[in-house]
């Protein structure tokens, strides 16, 4: 049983050993791709901005919370 973890460990500082090498012998790379230009449509704004409110909105009526519905409704 000792025999199998000697041999584990040494397997897995072997394998840490070669990942700490290969990254240390990489040449440096700019971690952030280029992305591309996205201009969102109407159906994309409406989903990601006023949607969300929407249903806030709603949520704030069942509760009867009448100052986050105006707080809500002036934000729309």
């Amino acid at each position: 049983m000792r025999t199998i973890l000697i041999v584990g460990l040494a397997l897995a500082a072997a394998g840490c050993a070669k990942v700490a090498g290969n990254s240390a012998n990489a040449p440096a790379t700019n971690a952030v791709a280029a992305q591309p230009d996205y201009h969102p449509s109407l159906g994309d704004l409406m989903t990601m901005a006023v949607q969300p409110r929407h249903i806030k909105l709603g949520m704030a009526g069942k509760a009867r919370n009448w100052e986050y519905a105006a707080y809500e409704t002036s934000e729309l």
